[in-house]
């Protein structure tokens, strides 16, 4: 499937779910997309925390590079300053013609391309 076939395209981030509480009793609606879409069964994160997880998500690099380790109040107006600098999937996508959307309660810049 080359990208001009590609019409739809959802990515589901869940901030601390454990795969044992994805079932058809507690997350039915989880399971039924998962049978129509691509499910990465053997992911893990680059880090345990969520602001530089996430924005290794959009940007592709590892928190280190990015120069972003940090989360919430902790995160330095110096690791802003380098997110800033970066370019995110969802800039990308927005780019090639897709229209994006989040449902965000991080804020800041994970908002960046919606």
């Amino acid at each position: 499937m080359n990208r001009n076939e590609i019409r739809k395209i959802i990515l589901v981030v869940i901030d601390a779910l454990r795969v044992d509480r994805v079932n058809e009793e507690i997350m039915p609606f989880l399971v039924e997309m998962s049978r129509k879409g691509v499910v990465f069964e053997n992911a893990f994160t680059t880090i345990n925390a969520t602001d530089p997880a996430l924005t290794t998500i959009y940007s592709g690099r590892y928190p280190s590079s990015l120069g972003l380790i940090n989360h919430g109040e902790k995160v330095t107006d110096e690791e802003v300053a380098r997110v800033s600098q970066s370019t995110f999937l969802q800039e990308v996508l927005g780019w090639e013609g897709f229209i994006t959307i989040a449902i965000d309660l991080l804020g800041r810049w994970h908002r960046k391309g919606f």
